[in-house]
């Protein structure tokens, strides 16, 4: 949301708080959309996105431009170090499992056996 948003502030949000916003989300294609419409259906709150599309640079530029309140990826870098916009977790958090699908071969290159290796360095 935008940085003088008054909900700009909160550790947190409610998805009931979110009600009657003007939300730009991803598009109907994401895999993402349906945990979003999950969790405002058992909030019991109309689920409608006015702006959709899977482009977290835009979510910021239709946010900073006044346009409403973005459902993102909290973690994605176009989110991260920008003034104008903050970004407030909402709750309950919604959880989203991403898989990495790579073609067999009888022997890996150093790049992914690089990447694989950093999974059993995160605690």
């Amino acid at each position: 949301m935008a940085s003088h948003s008054p909900l700009a502030g909160r550790w947190s949000i409610p998805v009931g708080m979110l009600d009657g916003r003007t939300l730009i989300t991803y598009g109907p294609d994401s895999g993402l959309r349906p945990c979003l419409q999950a969790a405002f259906d058992a909030a019991g709150i109309d689920f409608t996105a006015q702006y959709a599309t899977n482009d977290a640079a835009l979510h910021v530029a239709l946010v900073e431009a006044g346009v409403g309140v973005s459902l993102s990826v909290g973690t994605d870098r176009a989110l991260t170090g920008n003034p104008r916009v903050n970004a407030v977790p909402i709750v309950p958090p919604l959880t989203y499992r991403k898989a990495m699908v790579w073609r067999a071969v009888s022997e890996m290159l150093r790049p992914l056996r690089a990447f694989l290796a950093l999974d059993s360095a995160v605690p």
